[in-house]
């Protein structure tokens, strides 16, 4: 039904049709005709309809892109993240994180890759930007591997530092690579007296 109202361009009765439907696979459709017509406000209202936050996220970061001040930007990201804020979706954080690291705003890109339960991103990311202190709390959450990847890394950027080779030795143990985690505790320097 609602194609052939919209081959006969009955754009009215179309809309009708479709708000009292509250079908939300015919919200989608709509939104996703608005969106291909550059109709982003409407095409926002339908997604919110079908409840489709990636949609709705994919959108504001169009938006974003298009908008010719750092003010407008910054007011369609706001408004995205605000929906993987209050949706918890997790896809469209995942999505807006990407975003964010194709902009270098690392910090952003990992609380959203946090957020969307990819911690093996946020590690990436972490320790590209030699965000050191960061990569414990991440890497507990990620994969094995990227614990082991991560504990070798620190081991390696420890220099001494007491706190990263702590870092390194709970991630070991974490992974399950326990005779390792002991050979760092124990090959470390003595703590020198206050």
């Amino acid at each position: 039904m609602p194609r052939l109202l919209h081959e006969k361009r009955q754009t009215e009765m179309l809309k009708e049709y479709i708000s009292k439907s509250n079908d939300k696979e015919l919200y989608k459709w709509m939104a996703q005709f608005c969106e291909s017509h550059q109709r982003l406000d409407a095409a926002l209202n339908y997604y919110q309809e079908a409840e489709d936050y990636l949609a709705m996220v994919r959108v504001r970061c169009y938006q974003a892109q298009q908008q010719p001040t750092a003010e407008g930007k910054k007011a369609a990201l706001d408004a995205a993240e605000e929906l993987v804020e209050t949706s918890g979706n997790t896809a469209a954080a995942f999505f807006l994180a990407s975003q964010f690291e194709g902009m270098e705003r690392p910090r952003e890109a990992i609380r959203l890759f946090s957020k969307s339960g990819r911690f093996n991103h946020a590690v990436r990311i972490a320790r590209g930007e030699g965000m050191l202190k960061d990569l414990l709390p991440l890497a507990l959450q990620a994969a094995k591997r990227t614990q082991f990847e991560t504990a070798t890394f620190l081991e390696a950027q420890a220099h001494g530092d007491p706190s990263l080779l702590d870092a390194a030795v709970t991630l070991y143990h974490k992974c399950g690579h326990s005779s390792r985690a002991l050979e760092v505790l124990f090959s470390r320097p003595p703590a020198r007296p206050p």
